[in-house]
């Protein structure tokens, strides 16, 4: 599961961060184009990993779950470090 959000993450950061740099967000198109690959990214991303580690993908997401109840604490930690970890990698490709 930590795996997997470590997977997660840092390809929604490369994916997502890539286009935006990439196009920019001059007018309305290059906007769009930026929306729609992170939508795009975050929609294929939890469909690919949601059976792993239920594709929180997002350190909001696994907090709210832990805050529920729904995860257990040990497991919500380790998916926080995990996708931090993710997403700075990400960010350095």
């Amino acid at each position: 599961a930590v795996a997997a959000e470590i997977v997660a993450m840092f390809m929604f950061v490369t994916i997502g961060c890539g286009v935006a740099c990439g196009n920019g967000a001059f007018d309305g198109e290059t906007r769009l184009l930026v929306a729609f690959a992170f939508g795009m990214g975050i929609l294929v991303l939890a469909y690919t990993i949601g059976h792993h580690s239920g594709g929180h993908i997002n350190c909001a997401v696994t907090f709210s779950l832990v805050l529920g109840g729904q995860v257990p604490w040990y497991q919500g930690l380790a998916n926080l470090l995990a996708q931090l970890l993710g997403s700075v990698l990400g960010a350095c490709f």
